[in-house]
């Protein structure tokens, strides 16, 4: 069995037992007849206006959104105590969905079909839902800004072509971070005919499987995935989905997109926006959430707001979790804005002079508020990759992108420089320069200038150690690892081994 399906496997098995044997979103009957054929799922808990907890769910019924439930046909507990009253709005909240679609090289001959089901989705949101158009192969590229501007989604859609490998799971961990820190309901909708490839056989993505589904739980977003075709990772695919709170969908044709495409239109439209007050203090706790009805009974865990987890602040690394790595939510304002801008300048709205001048002012206040985060290095890379979304999003241009990533990468370098007086936290360096240039979040003369730093400070340690045939061949296998991992040049490899021979 592969590593991908074993992962898949565990994902499948942690979600089972999330609560009582029961998958978040799967069918949970208690034996009544009326509950054949229903299924409940809790697609997101939203704090947004914490104590007041907001439950978007859907309830299905032979697997149709069933309309005209109210608050007595719900039941909710919250780490088993109920909760009430509750309310059911009688409106549901604008949507922000990000719309993923796969245009690896293997969806050429399906690409027209996969675009006129995508805009049909587009037809199936209200006027005032976001929606933003992302699609992946090696890269992940973002079409447009978030917006409701349909016309300018169409065409970016219509403009996609279909040319090389498959980065699904990278694909997946950008959208999630589009919608983090957006208020009200949020999802996800992903498109792909394969499994994350280089093109060898191993996967492409730098994010993994668990990588997305633990960010997607710490959003709260649900990701709905269209699996295309027979040449899939289904088992992961759907582990994916129903752990985030939605449902995989497979589709054998491309001409069975577009109902696909429009059963996720309608059950998004058929949500419920289930409303309480809870009890429990705003201290970063997680706290798990039942919803019962039609004596069917689904389960979702959320994080409340406060303490070291608050909610809408980029993760803390291991070792600092009371200091968050940005004020998500305030990141998330300074990209509206630009996005806003973007837009206001493909429609001619206001010149480049204009567009300019306030776009500036935005990268200024962004600089400022990743000064202020953490300056550890799971930080700093997180504030990279910031930076690296808004250059890709055309929201920022490369002057601002190199100016703020050579203040975030020289704070990198420094912060590696006193860790190189022993072997194994210069490799962590080493791995983590790398790391960074193979994202595009470096260029390659910062990653040369912190490997050199790197490779001098390991050179200068296993020469002066290697004082004995045994540490010698130790210290030969340290520079034969490091070399085979890319971490140090063909030259420097030779040099070193050089210098240990004369010994």
């Amino acid at each position: 069995m592969s590593s991908r399906a074993i992962c898949a496997l565990l994902l499948i098995f942690a979600a089972t037992c999330a609560y009582g044997q029961q998958q978040p979103g799967s069918r949970h009957i208690a034996g009544k007849n009326d509950a054949a054929g229903a299924q409940v799922i809790i697609n997101e808990v939203n704090t947004d206006q914490y104590p007041q907890v907001r439950i978007f769910a859907t309830v299905l019924k032979e697997g149709a959104p069933l309309p005209g439930l109210g608050a007595a046909d719900f039941r909710v507990r919250e780490d088993e105590v109920d909760q009430e009253p509750l309310a059911v709005e009688p409106r549901l909240p604008p949507l922000s969905v990000v719309l993923t679609l796969d245009t690896s090289g293997s969806m050429t001959r399906r690409m027209q079909a996969a675009q006129a089901a995508a805009m049909r989705f587009l037809d199936t949101l209200r006027s005032d839902d976001s929606a933003q158009v992302v699609t992946f192969a090696r890269q992940v590229r973002r079409l447009t800004p978030m917006s409701t501007d349909r016309q300018a989604m169409r065409e970016a859609i219509g403009r996609a072509v279909a040319r090389g490998d498959t980065a699904l799971y990278d694909a997946l961990y950008e959208s999630i971070r589009l919608v983090q820190g957006r208020a009200g309901r949020k999802a996800i909708v992903l498109l792909s005919d394969g499994v994350d490839d280089d093109g060898t056989g191993k996967p492409l993505s730098t994010h993994t499987m668990q990588d997305v589904v633990s960010l997607a739980r710490d959003v709260n977003v649900p990701i709905y995935i269209l699996g295309l075709g027979t040449d899939l990772d289904e088992a992961g695919l759907t582990a994916v989905a129903q752990a985030t709170g939605a449902l995989y969908f497979k589709a054998p044709q491309a001409g069975d997109l577009q109902a696909l495409y429009e059963t996720i239109g309608a059950q998004l439209a058929g949500q419920y926006a289930i409303s309480y007050t809870s009890s429990l203090p705003a201290d970063g706790t997680e706290h798990r959430v039942v919803l019962t009805a039609q004596e069917v009974a689904a389960s979702k865990a959320y994080r409340a707001p406060g303490g070291s987890g608050v909610a809408g602040r980029g993760r803390p690394p291991a070792g600092s979790e009371d200091a968050p790595c940005y004020d998500a939510a305030a990141a998330q304002s300074v990209d509206a804005g630009l996005q806003k801008i973007a837009e206001r300048y493909a429609k001619g709205l206001i010149n480049s002079t204009q567009r300019n001048q306030q776009r500036q002012q935005l990268v200024d206040e962004f600089d400022r508020l990743i000064a202020q985060g953490s300056g550890t290095a799971g930080c700093l890379l997180q504030q990279l990759g910031l930076v690296h979304t808004l250059y890709n999003g055309n929201l920022i241009d490369s002057s601002q992108r190199d100016a703020s990533r050579k203040v975030l990468y020289a704070k990198l370098h420094d912060l590696c420089r006193p860790q190189a007086t022993d072997v194994p936290p210069i490799e962590n360096c080493l791995k983590l320069m790398h790391g960074a240039y193979e994202k595009g979040l470096i260029t390659s003369t910062q990653r040369d200038a912190s490997r050199q730093m790197l490779w001098k400070a390991v050179h200068e340690l296993l020469v002066a150690r290697a004082n004995a045939d045994a540490e010698i061949d130790q210290a030969l296998n340290v520079v034969k690892q490091l070399y085979d991992q890319g971490l140090i040049t063909s030259r420097q490899r030779d040099e070193t081994r050089e210098v240990l021979g004369q010994k």
